[in-house]
Order: C-alpha cells, then sequence, then structure tokens
C-alpha cells in the first residue's frame, strides 16, 4: 500500500518543474508591472517552491499572483521598517 502511494506521488508530483508552472515570467512582468531582471527568477523560485507542496491546489494563475502579492507586500513592509 505505502509503495503505491509513493508511486503515485512520484508519478503526479516528482516530475513537476518550473516549466509545469501556470504562470511564466512574462505573467509576472504584467502582473506586477515589473522591468526584466533578477526579481523575475526571485519570484518563480517563491511560486515554485510554494506551489509544489500542494500543485493540484496552488498551480492556479490566480493562486499563484495572489501568494506572490502577499510576498511582496511583506517583503516592502520589511524593507521599510529597515529603513
Amino acid at each position: 500500500m505505502l509503495k503505491g502511494m509513493l508511486e503515485t506521488i512520484h508519478s503526479e508530483e516528482g516530475q513537476f518543474t518550473m516549466k509545469d508552472l501556470v504562470i511564466n515570467g512574462n505573467d509576472l512582468i504584467k502582473e506586477f508591472k515589473l522591468t526584466p531582471g533578477t526579481i523575475i527568477g526571485e519570484l518563480m523560485m517563491r511560486a515554485f517552491d510554494w506551489v509544489i507542496n500542494d500543485i493540484t491546489k496552488r498551480n492556479h494563475k490566480n493562486a499563484i499572483i495572489q501568494h506572490l502579492t502577499a510576498y511582496l507586500n511583506n517583503k516592502n513592509n520589511l524593507s521599510k521598517d529597515v529603513n
């Protein structure tokens, strides 16, 4: 039984890569009005790390955008506190 569960997890989630995200760098540039740069890679990694924990529920454009919006808001608030 456990072996079957592990095989299912591997077949469904073990093959998931950054390319499987429903968003890409261009989506982030448009959504957040960003210019190309390191922030795009940072956000893509943040999205990937978040989605990989529950691909079925999280790999949706609106969910990812909401998550990244919260991340950016928190990041901006932290930088204001430091300055």
